[in-house]
């Protein structure tokens, strides 16, 4: 279904779950601020960024073990 072609770089794979965690941290700090009144970054935001870059990694390493069987 996916081309693993781009999960073989490990530069890319970094790149992209750095990415994935920095949109989620912000869409979390922005629910935060329309729910608080404040932007602040609370222990739900960086639990939501870090299981997004942790998700990135994880779906990365399942493509690319697939491809290689």
């Amino acid at each position: 279904m996916f081309d693993a072609t781009p999960f073989r770089s490990t530069r890319f794979v970094l790149l992209g779950a750095f990415f994935l965690a920095g949109l989620f941290g912000l869409v979390a700090l922005m629910a935060e601020w329309v729910l608080t009144g404040k932007p602040r970054i609370t222990a739900d935001v960086i639990r939501l960024s870090g299981l997004a870059f942790v998700g990135f990694l994880l779906v990365a390493a399942l493509i690319r073990r697939h491809h290689h069987e």
